[in-house]
């Protein structure tokens, strides 16, 4: 340690110094995290020797200290937002004795098998009602693929359901609803003259729009304040119709909302139930550069730079596609939740309670559409067939040619340059990134829904999405009362085919009817509206309304010997478990995920009640159809008075899995890297903002995202030009995000490999739909 009055307390064979003390004043240094929830008990043990040691100096020397060493600090903290939480709560206004109403009633009408026919299953439904909308949805639980098989186990249990281990609920809809309107935010990683926030809403007759721009609020600030005060609607109401051939005949009950020691019956005694969270709202995306946002909400918490190139030097990235927006999301006034265990379909209408929009977004409207919905779910009854699949030993005829951003050789360097900053203390793990491109070609006029459909078989997923925002409107106008510039935005035009095993954050109600759990974490990741086990209450009592959040990080990759579609025999069963195993072992991969374990937890602590995070299950091996994955779970409890959803996004997005950690550092960092290159929606996240306050998102990895092939202005050696000027409609910017974490234990070619192995299902799904697979 030199002369400098510094003693080695380490052994001297030792290879690494764990600990410093000075040999005269008690200044202390430990090489440990006595913070992680890795360290365990020992982490205690270290902060209780401090304090007795800073104890025992204060008693010899007789020193006064302002603070007792002991006295640990639980000052309330500040959450992000204190503004527009407060109002949320039903029963408080803005004022003392005022009562908010919010501006929507959510309705809700359950449709269940008939004896003697079943309901249609999700992809049916999705491509005769929605696929041919210019905006559309579906949150596919695609690993849900158990259905109603005409029997339904009573009461709805752990032990009955055939699917705890899948994934329940697939949620869709699309934008052609009275109260629908398109948000596009195009933030950072656009041209200064194109940035802000576009909002096109529907016309009355649909089809014309009005958009207004918004240039100064991001899409985090407009999404808080659209669900603040007013915004969130805390009950709803089931509607029946009348079984007597009265065509206007229904009546309406409230929602019961079970707690998680309720018993859920499917004949239950009248009392209308839903075993899921989502009611309508927003349902979108938000790419990786809303990171910029984010950044300045968690810089008003915390001492650093609102901005990277104040900290590092790197440059806001300046290469994104145009026409992709930063993020985009669709207020769903009416949608569709699918119940794959019981075969139910949920009608969900979102009605105004403005009176000006009783004519459009009202009750009667809503009622309507209903009927009009029960009768297309009807008229499919009866053509059911089992889904396809994908034959597994049917390979593409010819293989699509794709365009690494970074060339294997400068993959390489990066990794070099990651080892470097880890080894000068920049870092401890950066989450290294790379892009598969190709314009392709499809043999017949084929939409991207057909490269979801292939996509959904080849690699399931509990939290695929397939997401469609589709091209300029027609007759797209601004309000005559805006005063803007007379150009109109066009909208932008982009489908992401989305198959991610990770949840990034969901948000649910702590007397949630869905949590069908006795209370134990099993460890598998079950997918959309699938929440967790409520945690406990806290038994405080101060008019709010309590959220349990959960956070499902992945970082460990290993590939599967089971290949889907294929025979299983014991040898390949063996091998497969063999790979679990030492992925289970791995030092380098739990490495990685302690790490970002660690930075979630810093993360919800920034808006979750002090003490409630925690980690239920750490570093458990999960197998998907392609891969086994390590994954952690992280909770906590969010009270309504000082954070909500958006908040708790804002605290921690981009997802730690897709930086690093420390994350802000670390981010800079990859910035440099990145050089400017945009990652569009891959590393975000996508998802629903419900109207009830809950929230679901995932991770958006395994996804390919789809432009047409003029829609960018970058494919100006594709020759798909016909006659007449325009580009052939057939013709697609496809574009896959993979990557890794790099650490200081990694190795260069392992994690080449991985990365190309994590973009495989989704890059075969893309040669089966240029080469016309008749799925």
């Amino acid at each position: 340690v030199g002369s400098g009055g510094g003693a080695a307390s380490a052994s001297i064979d030792s290879k690494v110094c764990m600990a410093l003390r000075h040999k005269i004043y008690p200044h202390y240094g430990v090489q440990f995290h006595p913070e992680s929830v890795g360290t365990g008990k020992a982490g205690y043990h270290l902060l209780q020797n401090f304090c007795k040691y800073v104890a025992e100096k204060k008693e010899k020397n007789g020193e006064m200290y302002e603070h007792m060493p002991s006295q640990l600090c639980t000052q309330k903290k500040n959450h992000i937002n204190e503004s527009t939480t407060a109002t949320a709560i039903e029963g408080k206004g803005s004022s003392e004795g005022e009562k908010v109403v919010s501006k929507h009633t959510v309705h809700i009408h359950k449709l269940s098998p008939e004896i003697s026919m079943e309901n249609p299953l999700p992809e049916m439904v999705f491509e005769s009602v929605y696929a041919s909308s210019e905006t559309s949805f579906w949150l596919d639980s695609s690993t849900g693929s158990l259905s109603y098989n005409g029997g339904k186990p009573d009461p709805l249990t752990d032990s009955t359901c055939p699917i705890h281990s899948n994934s329940r609920f697939s949620i869709m809809g699309d934008g052609n609803g009275p109260l629908s309107k398109r948000l596009e935010y195009y933030g950072d990683n656009h041209p200064l003259e194109n940035r802000g926030l576009r909002i096109y809403t529907s016309r009355p007759g649909g089809n014309s729009y009005e958009v207004e721009s918004i240039t100064d609020d991001d899409i985090i600030t407009h999404l808080r304040k659209s669900l603040g005060d007013r915004g969130i609607c805390t009950s709803t109401r089931m509607v029946e119709f009348d079984s007597d051939g009265d065509d206007h005949g229904y009546t309406f009950s409230d929602a019961k909302e079970f707690s998680s020691v309720d018993t859920m019956t499917h004949a239950d005694v009248g009392v209308p139930s839903l075993p899921f969270e989502y009611r309508g709202g927003y349902v979108g995306y938000l790419g990786y550069e809303v990171r910029h946002d984010t950044r300045r909400f968690m810089c008003e918490q915390e001492v650093c730079k609102s901005n990277a190139a104040g900290m590092s030097g790197a440059s806001h990235p300046t290469t994104s596609q145009e026409k992709i927006p930063t993020a985009a999301f669709l207020f769903a006034d009416r949608s569709l939740v699918y119940d794959h265990f019981t075969s139910d379909w949920y009608l969900v209408g979102v009605s105004s309670n403005d009176m000006n929009a009783a004519s459009s977004g009202g009750v009667v409207s809503t009622i309507e559409w209903m009927k009009q919905m029960m009768s297309k779910l009807q008229s499919v009854r009866g053509t059911m067939s089992p889904e396809k699949t994908i034959d597994g030993h049917k390979s593409a005829q010819s293989e699509v040619s794709f365009k690494l951003d970074k060339s294997k050789s400068q993959y390489e360097a990066d990794i070099r340059r990651c080892h470097d900053e880890i080894r000068n203390g920049e870092s401890y793990e950066l989450c290294l990134t790379n892009q598969l491109r190709s314009t392709v070609t499809t043999g017949s006029e084929t939409e991207p829904f057909g490269l979801y459909k292939l996509l959904r078989q080849a690699n399931p997923s509990p939290f695929a999405a397939f997401l469609n925002f589709g091209g300029p409107p027609p007759m797209v106008t601004q309000p005559s009362s805006c005063n803007q510039p007379a150009s109109v935005p066009v909208p932008g035009s982009v489908s992401i085919c989305c198959s991610s095993p990770e949840r990034f954050l969901s948000v649910t109600k702590l007397n949630s009817a869905s949590s069908i759990s006795d209370g134990a974490d099993d460890g598998i990741t079950t997918g959309w509206e699938f929440p967790p086990p409520p945690p406990p209450l806290r038994g405080i009592d101060d008019g709010s309304r309590r959220y349990g959040v959960e956070s499902k990080p992945i970082k460990g990759t290993t590939a599967r010997a089971i290949i889907p579609n294929r025979g299983i025999t014991p040898e390949v069963q063996a091998e497969d478990a063999k790979a679990a195993e030492e992925l289970r072992v791995d030092v380098k991969n739990r490495a990685e995920n302690l790490m970002i374990v660690d930075l979630l937890r810093n993360d919800l602590s920034r808006v979750c009640e002090v003490g409630s995070v925690h980690v239920p299950r750490l570093m458990n091996v999960e197998s998907f159809s392609t891969v086994h994955q390590l994954v952690s779970t992280i909770r906590g409890v969010v009270n309504s008075n000082e954070a909500t959803a958006v908040d708790v996004i804002a605290a921690c997005f981009p997802g730690g899995s897709m930086t690093g950690a420390p994350k802000l550092r670390s981010v800079d960092i990859l910035d440099e890297m990145e050089k400017g290159v945009s990652r569009g929606p891959y590393s975000g996240c996508l998802g629903y903002i419900s109207l009830n306050g809950c929230m679901d998102m995932n991770i958006i990895i395994r996804t390919a995202v789809v432009t047409p092939a003029d829609a960018n202005g970058d494919d100006k050696d594709n020759n798909n030009e016909r006659n007449d000027g325009q580009k052939d409609p057939t013709s697609w910017n496809v574009s896959i995000g993979c990557g890794g974490a790099i650490t200081a234990l990694s190795e260069s070619e392992d994690e080449y490999d991985e990365m190309l192995l994590k973009a495989r299902a989704v890059k075969e799904a893309v040669e089966l739909w240029v080469n016309g697979s008749n799925y």
